[in-house]
Parts: structure tokens; C-alpha cells; sequence
């Protein structure tokens, strides 16, 4: 088995999310794995690609995995986005011949992993789906990472899983020690840095997963590559790390950066955590909300209950500007956005401006908070190509 595996994120490099044409495009590059989003329709049951929602004229599972098969060295992440997906996608991988090159990770369910088939096949198992409130904890106590993950790999070790999948956040020295002491692999999500890709990369991390696979299958291979070295080929404009609470809703935080002359195109990654919640604050804001829909009317015209809408997400935006022109938002609900601007190219929502020199402004649009505590990174860096 290889020892260090790149998987592309759904979406990676600009290409639209949970479509043929991101499969398409992970296929032609050298990345070990693609990773996409699964749900089942809920009239059909038919598995379908979709981060939070299913929309128009879905990509179905069956469809990227007929066309993975054709590209023997890919494997494909299905990112179960609902739980008791497990057993209906390992039958459509074996229907496929995609057994062997199926990787799960996601609502992965704690008490399939004592089944021998689910230990058969490769489980990037997410720390959350054990505990919860992980990531919570990690931004309230520096502690709270090497801990939990010290307790994952005893779960791990319990039910024969090797790998743990983190949020890159978290992911420290202590983390790694831990890992490496308790032979257990890490997977980390969701890398758009180029020093941090190498950084991982150079402490051994298993899986590193990235919207950014062309610039992470470039970085020179070096066994000890210096920050300097991985970002040889850009320069950061902007960097900055955020923490929001709920008293921050419906809010903006203006940021700016100035371009210069010799970049031809614009990196801009943004990540925040968590996406969602279900405590007590969102069933209070979900009970409200029903409440203020019946007004006077009988609920049981159209009955509705709290669980139907939770969990609750946060919700963060991003748009730009450059020298006064407004050009796009990404108004998406992904919690790791990577956005590419040149004059010949825009990610969606964006549009590319005349030329790339000049004062460029934007805004993180923090239209929800819901978290007791979310967060955030935004990172801008020019290229040259």
C-alpha cells in the first residue's frame, strides 16, 4: 500500500463541485484518490452526489464509479453525507469492480466497524462521528486535540480501523506523535496551503486532502521542504485567522490586499468550522421559526417538527471587489471554499477583472453563527504562472 496518498476534493481547482466534470478532471491528473459527496434521494433511494442538498440533474454514484473503474491506479472517497449509507455503496462498488479502490469516510456509524466487511475495505473514520462536540472543544481548549484523538485510537485499535480523518486545523505535532505512537494513520482535511501541504507531507500524514491537487502534486519533492520552498512559486497577499460567536450574526468583516504587477492569478482559500450544530440554541431557533410560520394557523395542516430542520448550519460568505468593481460572491454553503481569479478565469459566482494589478477589497459575510464558538481562516496568495 502507498505510503502517502493525494486525494482531490470535490471541487478542487475551480471546477464545479459533485459534477462529471470534476471527476473527469481529478481522473486526468496523477492524484491517488477523488473524493465525492453521497446522499440517496429521499423518493428514490438512488445514491447521488450532493454536499448538503441534491440539486437539478444530479451525477449519480454509479456513474463516477463506472468511470473510475476505467483508471486502475484512482480511488474514490465517498463522503457519506447522511447515515446507513455504508452497505448500499459497498454493493454498487462491488457491482462496479470498484471494491478494492473504495475508500468511506463521512457518517461512517460506529457499530458497523465491528463488520468484517466494513473492515475489509478502507475507513477514513471522522473523529467527529465517535464525539461530537470535538471540534467544539479544540477551539475552547488547546488541549482538547491531542486528547481526543489519544481516545480515537483506542476506539480505532478496538474495531481494526487505521485511519483517523481530522480537519487540518487541529492537526499538530502532538497530534502526529500521538498517531505515530499508537500506529494509527491520519487523514487530513481540507489542505489549500502550499506550505502546510508540505509541512503534512514531510511529517508523513497518510492522506492529505486538497481543493488545490495541481499545486499540491507540483510541490517539489524534497524530504524536508522549508515553508519558503513550497510557496517558491507565490506570494501570500493576505493571511488571517478568525474566531466568531453567535453575537456575531449578520455581520461583515471587510478585508484588503493589494496586487501587484507580476501575479497573474489569485488563490484565495477560505475554511471555517464546524458547518453545523444541533444544541440546544438551534432547537430554540428552529422552535421559533415554526412558531412564527403558523402564526394563527392549525399546525396540523402541515405538520412539522423541530428534527425535520436540524441540524442548523452556519453560514459564512465571501465577495470581492477590485478597485471599486464589484465581482461576484461565492455564495455557497461549503465550510473549505477554494476560489481562482485571473483575467481569463473566475471560480463560480466570480467574475475575472481587467487585469489583476490594483487595490482589491471583499467581505466575509457572516450571515449565521450558530456555534457557541466558529473558526475561520482566509488566506489570499498570487501566483505567477
Amino acid at each position: 500500500m502507498k505510503q502517502q496518498l493525494w486525494t482531490a476534493h470535490s471541487g478542487a481547482d475551480g471546477v464545479p463541485d459533485n459534477s462529471m466534470l470534476f471527476v473527469r478532471y481529478a481522473l486526468r491528473t496523477q492524484a491517488d484518490a477523488l473524493e465525492v459527496d453521497v446522499r440517496r434521494h429521499p423518493v428514490t433511494g438512488e445514491l447521488l452526489l450532493g454536499h448538503d442538498t441534491i440539486g437539478e440533474n444530479p451525477v449519480t454514484l454509479r456513474e463516477v464509479l463506472e468511470e473510475a473503474a476505467a483508471h486502475p491506479s484512482m480511488r474514490v472517497n465517498c463522503d457519506l453525507k447522511e447515515p446507513h449509507l455504508e452497505r448500499e455503496v459497498l454493493r454498487l462498488a462491488q457491482q462496479t469492480g470498484m471494491q478494492p479502490r473504495l475508500i468511506l469516510s463521512g457518517t461512517v456509524q460506529p457499530e458497523h466497524m465491528a463488520d468484517a466487511d466494513f473492515r475489509a475495505r478502507q475507513v477514513y473514520w471522522n473523529i467527529e462521528n465517535c464525539f461530537p462536540d470535538f471540534y467544539e472543544q479544540c477551539a475552547a481548549d488547546p488541549d482538547a486535540a491531542p486528547r481526543g484523538v489519544q481516545e480515537m485510537c483506542a476506539r480505532c485499535r478496538a474495531v481494526g480501523v487505521g485511519v483517523i480523518n481530522l480537519c487540518e486545523l487541529v492537526v499538530d505535532e502532538r497530534v502526529l506523535v500521538i498517531a505515530a505512537r499508537e500506529h494509527i494513520r491520519l487523514s487530513v482535511w481540507t489542505v489549500n496551503r502550499p506550505a502546510r501541504m508540505a509541512w503534512l507531507r514531510a511529517h508523513g500524514v497518510y492522506n492529505i486532502t486538497t481543493r488545490r491537487i495541481a499545486q499540491a502534486l507540483s510541490l517539489p519533492h524534497t524530504g524536508a521542504q522549508t515553508a519558503a520552498e513550497a510557496s517558491c512559486s507565490s506570494c501570500a497577499l493576505f493571511d488571517q485567522s478568525f474566531v466568531w460567536h453567535p453575537a456575531h450574526s449578520a455581520s461583515d468583516v471587510p478585508f484588503a490586499f493589494s496586487c501587484p504587477a507580476s501575479v497573474q492569478e489569485l488563490h484565495i482559500s477560505f475554511t471555517y468550522a464546524p458547518g453545523d450544530e444541533t444544541n440546544a440554541a438551534c432547537v430554540r431557533q428552529v422552535e421559533d421559526a415554526i412558531t412564527r410560520y403558523y402564526d394563527r394557523y392549525p399546525r396540523e395542516l402541515e405538520p412539522m417538527t423541530v428534527q425535520q430542520y436540524l441540524p442548523v448550519k452556519n453560514l459564512i460568505t465571501l465577495s470581492l471587489e477590485k478597485d471599486g468593481v464589484y465581482l461576484g460572491n461565492g455564495h455557497r454553503w461549503d465550510t473549505a471554499q477554494d476560489h481562482v481569479i485571473s483575467t481569463d478565469y473566475a471560480s463560480f459566482g466570480f467574475s475575472s477583472p481587467q487585469d489583476m494589478q490594483g487595490q482589491w477589497r471583499g467581505m466575509l459575510h457572516l450571515h449565521e453563527i450558530i456555534s457557541p464558538t466558529c473558526t475561520g481562516t482566509l488566506r489570499v496568495e498570487g501566483r505567477q504562472l
